[in-house]
């Protein structure tokens, strides 16, 4: 190799060191009321979500942002005198969640574009808390004994998932819960998990929960952080590849499962006394949720939305273009959902108000590759 060629891989090389994780900027959506808190995010820009915890605004709570109208639609309840909440939404526009009756309880719920609530069975109670592009629906029917993880199948079949306790004497049957699904039909959530340690005529000791995998009939625990007490998945992509939240130490971080290992993700002050959490993840491995952040100078800690790509985990805060509708007056302390393209939906508050607000995010740039709208 000569000299001259010499020196000039060697600037490069020093560019590429020097140079910045690259991150996208984003034009912020403030969503209409009575949307106030957003849970879920399709595809085509739909949300779904709820009015601010505690103060309903008509008789369900739960509520749907159709993103080519621009308008907010409120998701019926089955029954009278019930409130709702919407947990997620496929890129068909159906969505699901649980509606609570006083007399009844908390029951899973689907509701169809077409309009109308469709009650899921289920045993004493249920939610339903994730949906699959082919109708396929998950999420906890209970029995007065536990809580079982399961999936409704969109030809009216209900499968349950099983446990990661294997025991027929246990005196407390163990739990389980369902939180997404993917187009494969693969499965993330958490159960109740137990160490072996001497023989019990009564079973196995429940000695804290871990997050699983669900996938041809089997359930796979995916461990824990720190000393391996809990850990709970909230989100999978295509790739089955698994965000949610660990215990380490006295805090609990967000985690990125991927080829059979966990990953702490750690968060936005680089401390080891602050939270996080991973609440989404896209098919490019992008990863969404919050973070606890020290202000200074005063070391008060807030919340934070956060997005985490490249390696490296951004305040989303600093991500949002001043020139945009709402840029300059948001603060995001929660992300919930990120989609193929990568818009992202968020939860925050207006700097001026004080009042809290959902938000859609969308990066600068074309339509990724791979990514398509579906209809509604």
């Amino acid at each position: 190799m000569s000299k001259t060629r010499s020196a000039i891989s060697l600037g490069w090389l020093s560019l590429l060191v020097c140079m910045p994780v690259w991150a996208a900027r984003y034009s912020v959506i403030e969503l209409p009321a009575p949307l106030r808190e957003a849970t879920a995010l399709n595809e085509n820009g739909d949300v779904v979500g709820a009015t601010i915890s505690g103060t309903p605004a008509g008789p369900s709570g739960a509520f749907l942002y159709q993103h080519s109208s621009r308008v907010v639609i409120e998701l019926p309840c089955p029954d009278l005198a019930c409130s709702s909440q919407a947990n997620a939404i496929n890129d068909h526009a159906t969505a699901v969640g649980q509606s609570t009756n006083v007399s009844v309880g908390p029951q899973a719920v689907r509701w169809p574009l077409s309009g109308g609530a469709e009650i899921l069975p289920h045993f004493a109670f249920g939610s339903a808390m994730g949906i699959a592009n082919n109708g396929d629906v998950v999420g906890i029917s209970a029995s007065v004994r536990a809580e079982n993880a399961v999936i409704w199948k969109a030809d009216g079949t209900m499968i349950f998932l099983g446990n990661l306790v294997h025991c027929g004497q246990c005196v407390f049957a163990p739990n389980s819960s369902a939180d997404a699904i993917n187009d494969r039909g693969h499965v993330a959530g958490y159960a109740d998990w137990a160490v072996l340690t001497t023989p019990d005529p009564y079973g196995p000791f429940l000695s804290g929960m871990h997050a699983f995998l669900w996938r041809d009939g089997a359930m796979t625990d995916l461990g824990a952080l720190g000393d391996g007490s809990f850990s709970s998945a909230s989100a999978l992509n295509n790739a089955d590849e698994v965000v949610g939240v660990s215990s380490v130490g006295p805090v609990n971080t967000a985690f990125l499962y991927s080829r059979g290992q966990m990953r702490n993700l750690g968060n936005l002050g680089h401390r080891a006394d602050l939270n996080s959490a991973a609440n989404g993840i896209n098919d490019w491995r992008e990863i969404v949720g919050w973070s606890e952040v020290r202000l200074p100078p005063s070391g008060t800690v807030v919340q934070r939305a956060f997005l985490y790509s490249f390696g490296h985990m951004w305040n989303l805060n600093f991500l949002i273009d001043p020139r945009s509708d709402s840029g300059g007056r948001v603060k995001l302390t929660n992300a919930v959902a990120i989609n193929c393209n990568g818009w992202i939906a968020a939860n925050g508050y207006d700097v001026r108000s004080g009042e809290p607000h959902a938000y859609l995010l969308r990066p600068h740039g074309p339509q990724r590759r791979g990514c398509h709208r579906h209809p509604g």
